[in-house]
């Protein structure tokens, strides 16, 4: 929940105490934290204990999370820059897709995703990717459904790939040695 939940929740009560008091202490222990990472216990295998089921809920919390396009993307579907600045290809490309020009200047396709110039991709990717720490296929998919650039899915891998939090929860990926060497 962010600020506008927030605000809500407090304009709701207009000073009157709560009868749902420890919702409100919830609320605000999950507001609190300016960074919040899900990452698995020790356990994570097919198991049926306590343990295993709370990784388990912990994965169906952090997908549904990641996959919530209303809050991931929304966020970002008009990125920060305000006047956009495609090349002479890219405006070219966008004319022969069928593409419409938005008011701001953005390329909006026919299926409704927005085209973002390459030099802006990579930051997109990043901004998204920091925000879930999906791996490369995850993000692009996330990605794929609201956005269009050209290499999207060479950009999610090398994002993804130089990501220090994900390299540090996530096991050793990458071509395996050849049998023998160590």
């Amino acid at each position: 929940m962010g600020p506008s939940a927030k605000n809500i929740a407090s304009s709701r009560l207009k000073g009157r105490p709560s009868k749902r008091g420890e919702i409100l202490q919830l609320l605000e222990a999950v507001w609190a934290p300016q960074h919040l990472a899900i990452i698995h216990c020790q356990g994570h295998q097919k198991r049926n204990d306590e343990l295993a089921a709370g990784n388990h809920l912990a994965n169906q919390a952090a997908r549904a999370a990641a996959q919530d396009t209303d809050a991931a993307i929304n966020a970002s579907t008009t990125p920060a820059s305000p006047s956009p600045t495609y090349t002479a290809a890219e405006d070219s490309w966008a004319q022969n897709e069928g593409a419409t020009r938005h008011p701001q200047g953005w390329w909006i396709l026919r299926d409704g995703r927005l085209f973002i110039w390459a030099a802006l991709a990579p930051r997109i990717i990043s901004e998204h990717h920091s925000t879930s720490h999906l791996g490369k296929t995850g993000l692009k998919k996330l990605l794929a459904k609201n956005f269009y650039t050209a290499r999207l899915t060479a950009l999610c891998r090398s994002i993804t790939e130089r990501c220090a939090s994900c390299a540090e929860h996530n096991p050793k990926t990458g071509p395996t040695p050849p049998p023998g060497v160590q």
